[in-house]
């Protein structure tokens, strides 16, 4: 059993020792912050480190000496020498150094074969983990140094036990985007656009051409959203500068584009594509994704409530309509609209019972709310509130005779194409008013 005092190092330790027997070389998180070289708190960690020979970084090799900035990961193999004393709570940390400038590229917790988590046995061993050169960093390509530090950690305070270096060269790395957010996160289909933000990241020369293309992605379904040429502060248009590069553009779903009919409300993913077009030939230079909700924008029909003046059943509150083509029963009805303002728009209502259906009134939608009211048929993004009048008669235009019993009342959203919407409320049909 490994014992240790009580803390997050120790929680560490213990919970590595479960993972041990089932995790090969991997990358784990550590301790970011400096070796406090404080001498009373080196003095207080000094109890519990083991006695005997520091271990000593006896070799270190990389995949590669040729690091890309902001490119693929690479591997680094150090062998660790160590007398016969176990060591807890060993931890490396992979830097580049160019000057006076450096980056953290990597740090892990050692894990040596048949050991757990940090543990370095008697003998020492070799490991493997890997590194990668972060894009946003001071670095630039050319000459520069990797340095591997060898750490021990006890009660989160580090102490430095070795250090071993390679040159290595530095090389641009391909252009990259390093984030990307979309707001609102929600996005309603055929609704209002929203606006996409990333930062892009090019550690190589100037690119000129480049197009910033948006696309919702759901399932197997990929729709675009727009696209623009790239537009980078203090940079031609087109252009991706060397460096950092911040801006903004704009997303926008609608079911009339190439594969947008088959987009439906639930989890999608906004996709960001850097396009380079060079002597007629488009390549793709960058991509991240960020996860969206998608909305329907098609309007609904919120609720219909009928006018208090409109008789109810004494049982059991439901609305009696007379079936007479001479009595009208007030009601108003909502809508919503999420998506953009709509033109010829109606409502229609209409009565069945059984195999009857007779209309039950009509109208261009006015929506009543607003100042000013929009034209009559114009339904504008957000609420709509009209009051309008139904009747229940034979004369009306269907089939059927209606006839004193329950029946359903269903009033229905129209556009040029047909019904988008409706609602059903179960009323009462009487011959004589009660």
């Amino acid at each position: 059993m490994t014992r240790c005092d009580r803390g997050r190092t120790c929680w560490l330790l213990a919970a590595a020792t479960l993972l041990a027997g089932a995790v090969a070389c991997t990358d784990r998180a550590g301790p970011t912050a400096p070796p406090d070289t404080r001498a009373d708190v080196l003095a207080a960690a000094q109890p519990n480190k083991p006695k005997g020979p520091t271990p000593k970084i006896k070799s270190l090799s990389l995949g590669t000496t040729t690091l890309a900035i902001g490119g693929a990961s690479f591997t680094y193999t150090p062998t660790i020498q160590n007398a016969n004393t176990v060591w807890t709570g060993i931890w490396v940390k992979a830097e580049v150094v160019q000057g006076s400038n450096s980056a953290t590229v990597g740090g892990t917790y050692i894990l040596c074969p048949n050991t757990a988590i940090g543990t370095l046995p008697a003998g020492g061993c070799t490991f493997s983990a890997s590194a990668a050169v972060p894009a946003s960093t001071s670095l630039v390509p050319g000459s520069a140094t990797f340095v591997l530090t060898l750490y021990q950690v006890v009660n989160d305070v580090l102490t430095q036990l070795d250090a071993k270096s390679l040159p290595v060269t530095l090389v641009a790395g391909p252009p990259s985007i390093t984030s990307l957010s979309v707001s609102p996160a929600t996005l309603v289909i055929d609704g209002a656009s929203g606006t996409w933000s990333a930062t892009m990241q090019n550690p190589g020369s100037p690119l000129s051409g480049i197009l910033a293309q948006g696309y919702v992605v759901q399932g197997t379904d990929t729709v675009p959203t727009g696209g623009a040429t790239l537009q980078c502060p203090s940079a031609a248009d087109g252009t991706l500068p060397t460096g950092s590069c911040s801006t903004s553009g704009s997303v926008g779903v609608s079911s009339s584009a190439i594969g947008g009919s088959q987009l439906v409300a639930g989890s999608a993913d906004f996709l960001l594509v850097l396009f380079q077009t060079s002597n007629n030939v488009t390549t793709v230079v960058a991509t991240k994704t960020y996860p969206v909700t998608l909305a329907s924008g098609t309007p609904t029909i919120t609720s219909v409530v009928f006018d208090p003046s409109v008789p109810r059943r004494s049982d059991d509150s439901t609305v009696i309509l007379l079936i007479d083509p001479n009595t009208s029963n007030g009601y108003t009805v909502t809508v919503n609209n999420p998506g953009l303002q709509q033109t010829g728009i109606g409502i229609q209502a209409e009565i069945h019972q059984g195999t009857a259906v007779r209309g039950a009134g009509g109208s261009d939608i006015i929506c009543e709310n607003l100042d000013p009211v929009p034209a009559g048929g114009t339904l504008p993004t957000g609420t709509c509130v009209m009051q309008f009048n139904t009747t229940a008669t034979n004369t009306a235009g269907g089939s059927g005779d209606l006839t004193e019993g329950y029946a359903d009342w269903v009033l229905y959203l129209q556009d040029a194409n047909g019904n988008i919407a409706s609602i059903t409320i179960r009323v009462y049909l009487a011959l004589q008013q009660t």
